[in-house]
């Protein structure tokens, strides 16, 4: 069963990250800038922090419709890890096209690579911070609360 933990914090994670949309704008943008590295940004100012507001709302949307289809899915009887892992699956794909599509991005790869940037910059910091204090910050409750723990 650990195998599903593992995707359900994953899963929560996730949904930290992007669920939080004005505060996650920056993450967006700091995604692409970080994904083009030397090369400076293609798009005009205005573009550049529009298509990066849209990118957050919409994996803010992807977030939240997600973690409520993981509630629906456990409620009615499916086994907690299954639909973790589903959601995950579900999760990646969508994300990584939202991103390729918003940034008009040359294929799918960049997608996916900007949509890992976005998540896994500040997810990275989240994993720390449970390393170090031994707890997810307090919002994670809630969150967790969502996302039913897979049992034993």
């Amino acid at each position: 069963m650990e195998f599903f933990a593992f995707f359900r914090h994953l899963l929560i994670i996730l949904i930290a990250v992007s669920l939080y949309w004005p505060l996650n704008v920056p993450l967006a943008a700091l995604a692409y800038k970080v994904r083009l590295g030397t090369e400076p940004v293609p798009l005009p100012v205005v573009t550049f922090w529009v298509r990066s507001a849209a990118a957050a709302l919409g994996m803010a949307v992807l977030s939240a419709s997600l973690m409520g289809s993981d509630q629906f899915f456990t409620h009615i009887g499916f086994p907690a890890g299954p639909v973790h892992l589903v959601m995950f699956l579900v999760y990646v794909p969508l994300g990584a096209l939202w991103m390729y599509k918003v940034f008009q991005l040359e294929d799918g790869w960049e997608g996916l690579s900007t949509l890992l940037l976005f998540v896994f910059m500040p997810g990275l910091l989240l994993v720390l911070i449970r390393l170090a204090f031994g707890a997810y910050p307090p919002h994670f409750v809630d969150i967790g609360s969502w996302i039913n723990p897979v049992p034993e």
